[in-house]
């Protein structure tokens, strides 16, 4: 499936780039602040999602069409927030708190508009994204363990791997899908831009049903037209 996207965006690019005025490729990496919204009727409090910084990096496409142009582009990307995973201690299940950190390839396409600014440009665009989870980490952070009350093998649950699954109730789907914004500064061949990747895709897989997750991530990176 990641090979998919790869050959989709390329496909776009190519159809697009025949009616367009120039191509340019470029590079672009930097820095998110992410984390998870929730809705949980119930408990109100477990909305909340502490925030991780994380990194994104990738190639991209602009395709002039005048003052417009459409920028298709494959990030590697990391999101992620404060969760929870359950554990069975003696036949009885708890909530152990931690954060997850899950990183995307993801391929956003995005309508950007282009003001012309002394020697540069300013540009303002948004687009849908899809992205398709690559590997994870969750790593708990609840007094339990570090305390130690917890026996070894459960213990070890808390820093490993995150399962991709839609039927596991300790996993993450591994689509999510959104819309995201970007806005930023041109100056020659260098670019400075803001990002704001709203999620609506309900990461969690079907068994969890008391509340929904999805994921918030804000961005800032450097790019280099060639």
């Amino acid at each position: 499936m990641i090979y998919k996207l790869i050959l989709s965006a390329g496909l776009l690019l190519s159809i697009l780039s025949a009616s367009a005025q120039s191509v340019t490729l470029g590079i672009k990496g930097g820095f998110n602040a992410s984390n998870f919204a929730r809705s949980n009727k119930d408990n109100p409090n477990f909305n909340r999602s502490n925030t991780l910084v994380s990194f994104q990096g990738g190639v991209f496409a602009d395709l002039r069409l005048g003052k417009f142009s459409l920028q298709p582009a494959v990030m590697y990307t990391g999101k992620g927030g404060s969760t929870f995973m359950s554990y069975a201690d003696d036949d009885v299940i708890s909530d152990i708190y931690g954060k997850a950190r899950i990183y995307y390839l993801q391929v956003p396409v995005n309508l950007i508009y282009h003001v012309p600014l002394g020697k540069g440009s300013l540009f303002v665009g948004a687009g849908p994204f899809v992205s398709k989870a690559i590997n994870g980490r969750f790593k708990a952070y609840d007094p339990l363990v570090s305390s130690g009350r917890v026996p070894a093998s459960i213990q070890q649950r808390y820093d490993s791997d995150i399962e991709f699954s839609s039927t596991n109730y300790n996993a993450f789907k591994a689509f999510d899908y959104g819309v995201n914004g970007i806005i930023g500064l041109q100056l020659n061949k260098i670019s400075f831009n803001f990002n704001y990747d709203l999620g609506l895709a309900n990461i969690n897989p079907e068994k969890r049903t008391e509340y929904k997750t999805r994921t918030r991530t804000a961005g800032l990176s450097i790019g280099y037209i060639f």
